[in-house]
């Protein structure tokens, strides 16, 4: 039988193994949860950073191009009225009424979309600024806070995911991500970590995890990622998830995994504002833009006057000729004013060289009419 001398020195031996094991098993935890935030986890914000220039441009392009509609659709009325007053006869006029009337009531229907699409624009810019600069100050934070010495990183290193990157400084993150706006300018170049169905690129779901900081590394200074919640707040910890980049990588004490809100994804019932509140600028970023897609599907394109077959067939023409040149009242009547009215349209709207569209069309090349008289600013 063994002594209890011996019995003795054997748990002193097992009890120091145990306590080194623990040490080093902590140790190593340590480094994992002070560890940077993988590069492959931090690109896609960069990538969007980078975007927000693009969608500036397209709300400055929106705005621009819906004032834009309306002064092309004066214009066009102008031309008309210039026509008809240089050939001084019944068709001229009677095509300068028409025209006048078409697209007098297309530009009526159109004002509350205006209105809303004027909207649109202000909110994407405004959206994409609010984010750009959660975004931004989350590259400068911890880009600042690398090690004075070795460089020592809250942000992996870009090209190789290394855990010291000395040459990672705010400035090198700013121009690498386009952190800072410049002025916008309009143009309609395509985002490419913002989509309809929203950011495919931003697939961490349940905030910041030990997942994201590279398992291994052997940088244990970062104490922003630090999973001791004592480290960030002496006081026990910090009282709620931290907020890194607008909730993306929103991240609890021990940097547990959250409730899923993905936004790689997004659908109609991610509009509610009681929807992936953690993530919820994302949202309303992807809501501006899939408004704003609607708005430049309808005013991206400049208005184009009537062809002769709309002007033909229009009843808003007809009741407009009805009244301003045969004037006689009331709205058109396909029974009483169809062989009043027809021939007149029949003549005037063909759909070639001789029909008044493209009369006008032929003449509007030699007119030259002042921006400011179309009400184009």
């Amino acid at each position: 039988m063994l002594s209890s001398k011996l019995y003795a020195t054997m748990a002193i031996k097992n009890a120091l193994l145990a306590s080194t094991l623990l040490i080093t098993s902590l140790q190593v935890n340590a480094a994992q949860s002070k560890s940077p935030i993988a590069n492959t986890a931090w690109k896609p914000l960069c990538d969007l950073s980078k975007d927000a220039q693009k969608l500036y441009n397209k709300a400055l392009k929106l705005s621009k191009d819906v004032e834009g509609y309306f002064g092309a659709g004066q214009k066009a009325i102008m031309q008309a009225q210039i026509l008809a007053a240089k050939d001084a006869t019944a068709a001229a006029t009677i095509a300068a009424v028409a025209i006048t009337a078409e697209i007098t009531d297309t530009l009526n229907n159109k004002k509350s979309r205006a209105e809303h699409c004027q909207q649109a624009a202000t909110a994407l810019a405004a959206r994409a600024g609010y984010l750009h600069g959660r975004i931004a100050e989350f590259f400068e934070l911890l880009a600042a806070n690398r090690g004075s010495g070795s460089g020592n990183a809250c942000l992996a290193k870009h090209d190789n995911g290394a855990d010291t990157d000395t040459a990672g400084t705010v400035a090198f993150y700013q121009t690498h991500c386009n952190l800072h706006p410049i002025d916008p300018t309009a143009a309609d170049a395509t985002p490419e970590a913002l989509t309809a169905t929203g950011f495919p690129k931003l697939t961490v779901a349940t905030g910041l995890t030990v997942a994201e900081q590279p398992a291994g590394a052997s940088n244990s200074h970062c104490m922003f990622l630090s999973t001791t919640g004592s480290e960030k707040n002496s006081n026990t910890q910090n009282a709620e998830a931290l907020p890194w980049a607008g909730g993306y990588f929103s991240a609890n004490t021990d940097h547990s995994a959250q409730a899923a809100q993905a936004i790689h994804s997004l659908t109609d019932a991610d509009k509610p504002q009681s929807a992936k509140t953690r993530v919820r600028p994302y949202v309303e970023l992807w809501k501006a833009y899939k408004n704003y897609l609607s708005c430049n599907a309808e005013f991206g394109k400049l208005y184009e006057p009537p062809a002769a077959g709309t002007l033909a067939a229009s009843s808003t023409v007809k009741t407009a000729i009805k009244n301003q040149y045969l004037n006689i009242k009331g709205a058109y009547d396909e029974d009483k004013d169809k062989k009043l009215i027809e021939p007149l349209l029949k003549d005037l709207f063909k759909d070639d060289d001789t029909g008044y569209p493209k009369k006008i069309g032929a003449e509007a090349e030699n007119q030259q009419i002042p921006e400011a008289a179309t009400g184009k600013q």
